[in-house]
């Protein structure tokens, strides 16, 4: 029985390698992402602090120290946000382009499972036939 060669295995490689770098492009967009909303964590959190100290030292400089800082803050929120936004549009995108070469390969996984089967089947089919001819041969041979 001959053995089995997928004629474009070169391409499945080349599906698999694009498969890996689509999500492994993926998994750094979503780390940031991740990094971009604990960093608006942690601003949100300054801001509520040096709005609460705001309060309690209403007037004098440190009030307004307290002010444009809270300020800053906020613009720098507001900055996030922006980045977020564009950020998850991009791991849309890079989750897409993912899904799509994985398809890819698995098309080309199919096609090469059919082809095996088809090769097993023919390879079947050639022994029965050798079995065949072997069994007429000595069945003509002991008979005559």
């Amino acid at each position: 029985m001959g053995r089995f060669r997928f004629s474009l295995q070169r391409v499945l490689d080349y599906r698999v390698q694009q498969e890996e770098e689509a999500r492994l492009h993926l998994a750094k967009a979503n780390a940031i992402l991740n990094r971009l909303r604990e960093r608006k964590r942690r601003i949100e959190k300054e801001i509520e602090e040096t709005h609460g100290s705001f309060e309690r030292k209403k007037g004098g400089t440190y009030a307004w120290f307290l002010a444009e800082c809270e300020k800053n803050l906020t613009r720098e929120r507001e900055w996030i946000e922006k980045e977020i936004s564009q950020q998850i549009d991009r791991v849309e995108t890079l989750k897409k382009e993912y899904i799509q070469r994985m398809l890819e390969r698995k098309k080309m996984e199919k096609l090469k499972e059919k082809q095996e089967r088809e090769f097993y089947y023919e390879e079947a089919k050639k022994e029965q036939k050798q079995a065949d001819e072997i069994s007429t041969l000595r069945f003509e041979r002991d008979f005559y």
